[in-house]
């Protein structure tokens, strides 16, 4: 086969992309590993964030440490922490050399044709991967990672020079990567170290400088999964470094799925923002969202009549009125009467914006209208 005459050497340009697309096509982790043992292989192979889907299926768990091992050998500093922390995020968040290895032994223990020479070895090589994943993926490294991905992100892209085109693709595979590695992650360790690195005020820049059609959906999302699942001090993080200026810019934009998720996203935040609250608490970023026109914002989105956007705008300004008055009542009366009509989906955010708003006295009269009832309903925490 013609990819073992390049084992650890370049791959000829004219060739790359065929033979290693095709390699992972097939999932043929043994051939990548040869061609990996050459650093100037790696870019190719890691093209479309490809770092992240190792370990992500245990179906080819020994093969991906054969894939593994070369990337974290003869990587280069970048190249190797991301891989380094891609698959730390897919194994698990280990903290002990023996959880890594008990693992992978786990996975492994009944495939056919595996026997006790080659789980000997195969133990050899998950402890040398261990071993070279905990020294880089520390936490001072992983914030190293991040930081790059913040620097990345402010670099220009104007202009139609090679290397403004160059940091434009750099910034798609980054805006990717991010949203593969945050999206839908319990532990809040790793958004909140990514969010600390200067990723976050690089997406403001973004956000607020760039024409909105620039903006595209991909770009967002790898904002949005800072915001999701629900977390009280990543919302505070967010807030504090002033998301609410873009989510709100944002919500002129053309694609609807960019509207849709950029309220989402404040839904989302406001939720995180209640966490913990007493019952008799006003909403902590009320203020803020008052500050910068969110609330008129917010009220404009829901009044343009598009069933998703309506349906989170009225979610987004139930919460943010937990436990006081909507002053406006053509307003209160608007919201109210919409979050009412949706509450039989059984959507937890809907009963959560009932709920804040039922804790001031004059909004509760408007809920219990027509025999509206909560009582029978789990309180707001």
């Amino acid at each position: 086969m013609l990819s073992y005459l390049y084992k650890a050497i370049p791959l000829p340009q004219e060739l790359k992309f065929d033979i290693i697309n095709e390699l992972k096509q097939s999932n043929n982790f043994e051939i990548l590993a040869l061609i990996a043992e050459c650093l100037e292989n790696h870019d190719d192979i890691l093209t479309d964030n490809y770092e992240l889907q190792l370990f992500e299926n245990g179906q080819y768990n020994v093969k991906y440490l054969t894939l593994a091992h070369p990337l974290l050998q003869y990587g280069t500093y970048q190249n190797k922490r991301k891989v380094a922390l891609a698959i730390k995020c897919n194994v698990g968040m280990f903290n002990e050399e023996n959880q890594f290895v008990e693992k992978m032994k786990d996975e492994i223990r009944f495939k056919v044709g595996i026997n006790v020479g080659s789980k000997e070895q195969i133990r050899i090589k998950v402890q040398k991967i261990f071993d070279m994943i905990n020294e880089t993926v520390q936490e001072k490294n992983q914030n190293t990672i991040f930081a790059i991905i913040a620097r990345d992100l402010q670099k220009s892209i104007e202009g139609i020079d090679e290397e403004k085109q160059l940091n434009k693709k750099l910034q798609e595979n980054e805006f990717k990567f991010l949203d593969k590695l945050l999206q839908d992650r319990e532990d809040a360790e790793i958004r909140n170290n990514a969010a600390n690195s200067g990723i976050i005020e690089a997406l403001h820049n973004i956000f607020t400088t760039r024409n909105l059609d620039e903006i595209l959906y991909f770009h967002f999302l790898a904002f949005f999964q800072f915001t999701w699942p629900y977390n009280a001090e990543m919302s505070r993080i967010l807030v504090d470094k002033k998301s609410f200026d873009f989510l709100l810019r944002l919500l002129d934009h053309k694609n609807t799925k960019v509207v849709n998720e950029s309220i989402n996203a404040m839904v989302n935040i406001m939720y995180g923002g209640t966490i913990g609250l007493d019952e008799n608490q006003v909403h902590p970023y009320y203020n803020e969202l008052i500050s910068v026109g969110g609330i008129e914002k917010i009220y404009s989105l829901f009044k343009r009549n598009l069933k998703t956007s309506k349906d989170t705008a009225s979610k987004c300004l139930g919460i943010a009125f937990k436990a006081q008055k909507i002053e406006d009542k053509t307003m209160r009366k608007k919201i109210i009467t919409h979050l009412k009509s949706i509450f039989d989906r059984n959507d937890e955010e809907v009963e959560h914006a009932l709920r804040c708003l039922s804790q001031n006295s004059d909004n509760r009269v408007e809920i219990e209208k027509n025999g509206f009832n909560l009582s029978d309903k789990k309180d707001v925490q």
